[in-house]
């Protein structure tokens, strides 16, 4: 085969794999090349194409991310604004989750451990952990110490997704036990 035949077909497939990579990262991302949007403040579709995930935004553009939940996925243009607007990705229509606004409580199931036991009670308000309360939590040797740092990281956390404390490991894995019991109930 001609080295400028190779050079071609070189050329072509990397174009190909930068392209699979823009789309995988635009399905990642939510950011991609579709059709231009109508902006709904004039109701004009802007005439400039959407910038693709691998172009960088100019200083005078600004893009802001907020969070929706209706369930349709749409993009906002303002015509000093032609970065697209990330929007959550929609819950099924048929959820039975408690409202956003609203505020639920579930405690867990009693936890027995090599050095006490663990209970606690997690309050969640749309979703996020607003309060753990340690209803009963038993450890020996200064162990019970680490409940206020646990309790602290699994709202910070928003679940039992943090590390374990040192010298406290048993401690940690059974309020996490705990934690997960509580969760699985809302």
């Amino acid at each position: 085969m001609r080295t400028s035949t190779k050079t071609a077909l070189g050329l072509v497939s990397l174009g190909l794999f930068v392209g699979s990579y823009q789309v995988g990262l635009a399905a990642e991302t939510g950011f991609g090349a579709a059709a231009p949007a109508t902006n709904t403040a004039t109701g004009e579709t802007p005439a400039a194409t959407e910038p693709s995930a691998s172009a960088s935004p100019s200083s005078s553009a600004s893009s802001s991310s907020s969070p929706s939940s209706s369930p349709s996925s749409s993009t906002t243009k303002t015509p000093a604004d032609t970065t697209p607007t990330a929007s959550a990705t929609p819950a099924p229509a048929e959820t039975k989750t408690p409202a956003a606004t609203q505020t639920v409580s579930k405690q867990s199931s009693l936890i027995n451990y090599e050095y006490g036991v663990v209970q606690v009670t997690i309050t969640k308000s749309g979703g996020t952990i607003t309060a753990v309360n340690l209803d009963r939590g038993t450890a020996t040797d200064g162990r019970q110490a680490a409940f206020p740092s646990l309790i602290q990281a699994t709202i910070d956390a928003n679940g039992s997704g943090f590390g374990n404390i040192s010298r406290a490991t048993l401690t940690t894995n059974a309020y996490k036990q705990a934690v997960n019991s509580a969760l699985a109930k809302f």
